[in-house]
């Protein structure tokens, strides 16, 4: 375990240091239609429910105050925190289920999320169908090739996430960097 002073001496590999989510919401807040923030929790050591509720509520607290809680998708694939962040909802929290399945979708609405996001190993033609007969959104990530892209858009995913900036500038008719 390490703690925020820790951390805060460290630098990534390109020489940025690692930042906490309240730095990086006043840097990127506004430049994006949608952020999405991911609450991971190892499923080696899952930590007793009451810290899994604190760090929801805390992530929750710091997007509501960068300003930017409308345009801020609150993800995780654990259990607790969903039905946390959920819960929270008409404070105008937005939350997302990861890593969801066909079932996913359907549980999502029970938990009061509002997305559904889903590697794009798990998009199946229906599943579109499925998350507009529940009202929720999917938003897909791994989507790095045109072929993937078709993929999703066949499926009527709403969004798409991708590692391959040269994939995106393609499919946007643009050129990287510009």
């Amino acid at each position: 375990d390490y703690t925020l002073a820790m951390l805060a001496s460290c630098k990534l590999n390109n020489g940025e240091p690692i930042r906490t989510l309240d730095q990086v919401m006043q840097q990127i807040g506004g430049l994006f239609l949608a952020i999405f923030v991911e609450i991971k929790v190892s499923e080696l050591r899952v930590p007793p429910e009451q810290t899994l509720l604190a760090l929801a509520d805390a992530t929750i607290n710091i997007v509501k105050a960068s300003g930017f809680a409308s345009t801020s998708i609150i993800i995780s694939y654990d259990p607790t925190v969903l039905k946390r962040v959920g819960a929270r909802q008409p404070e105008g929290i937005i939350g997302g289920w990861d890593d969801a399945d066909d079932e996913g979708v359907a549980q999502a609405k029970r938990w009061g999320l509002d997305w559904v996001l889903m590697p794009l190993r798990t998009v199946n033609p229906t599943i579109g169908a499925i998350a507009d007969g529940l009202g929720k959104p999917i938003a897909v990530y791994g989507v790095n090739s045109p072929t993937d892209y078709m993929r999703a858009q066949r499926a009527g995913v709403e969004a798409m996430m991708s590692d391959s900036i040269r994939t995106l500038c393609s499919l946007l008719g643009r050129k990287p960097g510009k």
